[in-house]
């Protein structure tokens, strides 16, 4: 074999190679889950519903779901977040109380709230970011996925098992 064709059969080698990771890659992502399809159902319930300057507050790793999907206004999404806008929503996910939560949320102006399971890789982050020591089980973000979550400040738009999709009620 000449030095040029040892050259192109290693080259379609490794692309093969890298096609074959890729595939493998997304199958194991998301085989056997339903969250894409959660997210899809969450995001078309809010795209129902929502204006075109609502804000939505979620972890900044959701916000171009939710900018494609929805058609609302992501507080932070993977392109534009500030380490002051990470900390605001992390204290919103960390808040011990509904109150403190809405209180967040409104501060921003946010009318909707993204919560979701998957958000677990991102909670020691999070966790970081809000300062936050206590329990997990008292943040505003594991209640609010919790079947039985009802609040007088914010009503469920959209629950699945993994996913929750909260509005800010209006409140005096």
């Amino acid at each position: 074999m000449t030095e040029q064709r040892k050259r192109l059969f290693t080259f379609y080698v490794l692309t093969i190679l890298t096609i074959i990771s890729a595939f493998t890659f997304s199958y194991r992502q998301f085989s056997n889950t339903t969250e894409p399809m959660s997210w899809v159902h969450a995001t078309t319930a809010l795209a129902r519903v929502i204006g075109p300057e609502d804000i939505i507050l979620s972890w900044w790793d959701n916000g171009y779901w939710l900018l494609d999907q929805s058609g609302g206004i992501p507080y932070v999404h993977n392109g534009t977040h500030s380490i002051q806008q990470d900390r605001l929503i992390a204290q919103l996910y960390c808040a011990t109380s509904d109150f403190d939560a809405y209180l967040i949320a409104t501060s921003v102006s946010a009318r909707y709230i993204v919560l979701s399971k998957r958000d677990e890789n991102a909670y020691p982050t999070i966790k970081h970011t809000a300062s936050y020591t206590d329990s997990k089980q008292q943040t505003f973000w594991y209640r609010a996925l919790q079947p039985d979550f009802s609040s007088e400040y914010f009503s469920i738009l959209y629950r699945e098992k993994n996913i929750v999709v909260l509005e800010t009620l209006p409140h005096t």
